[in-house]
């Protein structure tokens, strides 16, 4: 989705001001967040909304996730962990 994209760039510009483990966090807890709010969605708005934050936080977590997988794997295993 297009607010994926824009949550991939807000992780990237995120590693300049925080841990990228606080940044993981930050975008799991956003999702569980959207999770919440389309779950109890009252209005369509409101799930539009929940959805648009979960691509967000799901762009944000595609970014870290990748990134610590290549800083923690052995320099060896690095093509094997990410394909």
């Amino acid at each position: 989705s297009v607010l994926a994209f824009f949550g991939s760039f807000a992780a990237v510009k995120a590693f300049q001001f925080f841990k990228k483990l606080h940044v993981l966090s930050l975008s799991l807890f956003l999702m569980a967040a959207a999770m919440l709010v389309m779950a109890t969605a009252s209005a369509y708005w409101i799930l539009l909304l929940g959805t648009s934050l979960f691509g967000f936080a799901l762009g944000a977590m595609g970014v870290v996730q990748n990134t610590l997988v290549t800083q923690s794997a052995p320099a060896q295993l690095r093509t094997r962990v990410l394909s």
